[in-house]
């Protein structure tokens, strides 16, 4: 069976159409794993590990997560690349071996937040050729090599406790084939907590199918939708968006530059030399908050930490950070708000 992402018009505020992401929800569990995010939302810090041979895992993560909790988080969500060219999927230089990844899930839950784990497949450059514009040569072939990378990784996430586990992330090319089936399935046969995909926020576009079959997965959405209004208008547009969005749905990253217009692409990763704006991104923040308490959404997760990066300065004003900067008390803030609700 499939799982949809049924569709709603967004507010013509945003000038554009709107994802309504109805999620899967899994049956209920008396896992451990299950009973690791109880609380009303996913409050989260989503952490990007990219690792290297030699690297302290678990002093960097427990850096990351001790930085997330006095944030007000209560959970992570940790995304590991793996290479998804041609038709194949595989490991690539910075993929973490189940070992490393098995050591930042320890250090995260030690800190008391619970641990999302999301693959996420790159294809070399990934500003220039995104995956969700991506399909591979021959979905079988990838999705058998895919099945064969994901288990070591599920088996991992069943055995330390992780709270959730993803099978895929912004596949939007082929996230109708009928191969999501026997790889779901596969999954769920290791791993016993909740499993999740991550939609890109433009699928509603292609009215995509996401995901599928075996055990239910939840359908969680990656919000980087354009909103071309001030920084001062946010809050209606987000307000707008959301209500397309069916409750409990999760936004799995919520994040975007510290660029002057931004917002009318947050998904880009280049900033055309836009001047740095430091209102951008705490209204962004503050406006899909907001929206998620409004809306009865299920949590949030900022985009992001690089797990390893210094904490205590401002990270490059191109990069997606948030640390050191208004931002972060953005976040703070939101986080409050939702602890509060």
């Amino acid at each position: 069976m499939k799982h949809t992402i049924r569709l709603t018009a967004a507010s013509a505020l945003i000038g554009l159409a709107g994802c309504a992401v109805a999620p899967v929800h899994a049956r209920p569990s008396t896992s451990p794993h299950a009973r690791q995010a109880t609380a009303r939302y996913q409050m989260g810090i989503a952490l990007d590990f990219y690792w290297y041979k030699g690297m302290n895992v678990r002093q960097a993560v427990t850096a990351d997560a001790g930085y997330a909790k006095r944030l007000g988080a209560n959970a992570v969500s940790i995304a590991f690349p793996l290479c998804g060219c041609g038709s194949t999927a595989a490991a690539g230089p910075n993929t973490p071996p189940p070992a490393a990844l098995g050591q930042a899930i320890s250090a995260a839950r030690s800190a008391g937040l619970a641990v999302y784990l999301r693959p996420l497949v790159n294809q070399g450059n990934q500003a220039r050729s995104p995956r969700v514009h991506w399909r591979p040569a021959s979905l079988p072939e990838w999705f058998r090599s895919y099945q064969a990378f994901l288990l070591p990784y599920a088996r991992l996430a069943q055995h330390a406790g992780v709270a959730g586990f993803y099978v895929g992330t912004e596949l939007s090319r082929f996230a109708q084939s009928g191969n999501w089936a026997a790889l779901d399935a596969a999954v769920g046969r290791v791993y016993h907590g909740r499993l999740y995909y991550s939609a890109n926020w433009s699928d509603a576009d292609d009215h995509a199918l996401a995901g599928s079959g075996g055990p239910p997965v939840t359908v969680a959405v990656d919000a980087y939708q354009p909103m071309p209004v001030p920084p001062d208008g946010l809050g209606v547009s987000w307000a707008a968006w959301t209500r397309g969005l069916p409750r409990g749905t999760v936004l799995s990253e919520v994040g975007i530059l510290t660029r002057a217009g931004a917002q009318y692409a947050p998904y880009s990763w280049t900033s055309s030399g836009a001047p740095f704006d430091p209102r951008v991104q705490p209204a962004w923040f503050t406006a899909a908050c907001h929206a998620v308490h409004a809306g009865h959404l299920g949590g949030i997760y900022f985009w992001s930490i690089s797990v390893g990066q210094r904490l205590d300065v401002a990270s490059a004003r191109t990069s997606y950070s948030f640390v050191a900067s208004p931002g972060a008390a953005a976040i703070k803030g939101c986080f409050s708000q939702l602890a509060d609700a």
